[in-house]
């Protein structure tokens, strides 16, 4: 488990401001946000590469402070190029590679590498751009790390591709009982795969839901608004159009939103996709129905 406490780091042109996150066992993370919004910072701080002017960072019930060789052991991190050297074989780059993990299973290397039809004599710089990725996620599945984060890993892929790399992970995170972190800039690549999802703009988390509490509790509606007006308290955030009005509403057992949902046109009310939730949490606080 990862466990993220009232974490802030100030920098000189941007701030992170009060982090909390705690991502289970067996699940997927998505944080999501603009370029400069965080999402970097974030995966530095868990990754130790900085250290919080305040807060805590535990994975696994270990900080990064008590036991740092054990702490990073248990990070497997992939990032959106493979950045080494450009004339190295692959041969040569697992050697090199195997030597950074005390818990590197050679095994479990080989069976990823044949899996992914990889040519152990074929050089990084005439690699494209999907075997460059399936490298990096090979390396991190190869040593055994209870929590692998992946920056931007998915971008510019084909679907195949994709949707090869997503089973290996769902299969990688049931065995070894670890969870997985996305930072991702590109969301409908997403949309299938998370159990929670973060929403980071300027240093702050603006959202931070799992997945079957959007599925349960969240609704996009389309209504006149003086029927939304009924359940104002519940409204996260509403766009005005000439003939009508779409909101995100909360559901919170509310016999009254209940009551609207049931008499909805079925085409004027649906679940929210990630774009609905940043649209709308985006424009939380700052409406009037």
């Amino acid at each position: 488990m990862l466990k993220i406490e009232g974490i802030s780091k100030k920098f000189e042109n941007f701030s992170l401001k009060n982090i909390n996150i705690t991502l289970e066992a067996g699940k997927i993370m998505g944080i999501i946000g603009d370029s400069g919004s965080g999402k970097t910072s974030i995966i530095n701080l868990i990754m130790g590469i900085y250290k919080p002017n305040s807060g805590k960072i535990e994975l696994d019930g270990k900080t990064v402070e008590e036991d740092p060789v054990e702490y990073k052991n248990n990070i497997g991190f992939v990032h959106d190029n493979l950045n080494f050297y450009p004339n190295l074989k692959l041969k040569d780059y697992k050697r090199i590679i195997s030597m950074f993990y005390k818990n590197f299973d050679e095994k479990m290397y080989d069976m990823y590498f044949e899996e992914f039809n990889l040519d152990s004599e074929e050089k990084i710089k005439n690699l494209s751009k999907g075997q460059r990725e399936k490298v990096m996620i090979i390396t991190s599945l190869s040593h055994h790390a209870k929590l692998l984060i992946l920056d931007e890993p998915v971008y510019g892929l084909e679907k195949s591709i994709r949707k090869e790399l997503v089973y290996i992970l769902k299969d990688y995170i049931k065995k070894e009982n670890a969870s997985v972190i996305v930072s991702i800039h590109n969301v409908s690549e997403f949309e299938e795969i998370y159990d929670k999802i973060i929403y980071i703009k300027r240093g702050k988390i603006l959202f931070d839901l799992n997945k079957n509490d959007i599925l349960k509790n969240l609704r996009v509606i389309r209504s006149d608004s003086n029927t939304l007006s009924l359940i104002k308290e519940n409204i996260i955030g509403i766009d005005h159009y000439k003939r009508y009005s779409e909101a995100l509403i909360k559901i919170d057992n509310n016999e009254e939103i209940k009551n609207i949902i049931r008499g909805a046109d079925c085409h004027k009310i649906k679940n929210p996709d990630i774009e609905d939730l940043i649209h709308y949490y985006q424009e939380s606080g700052d409406f009037n129905v």
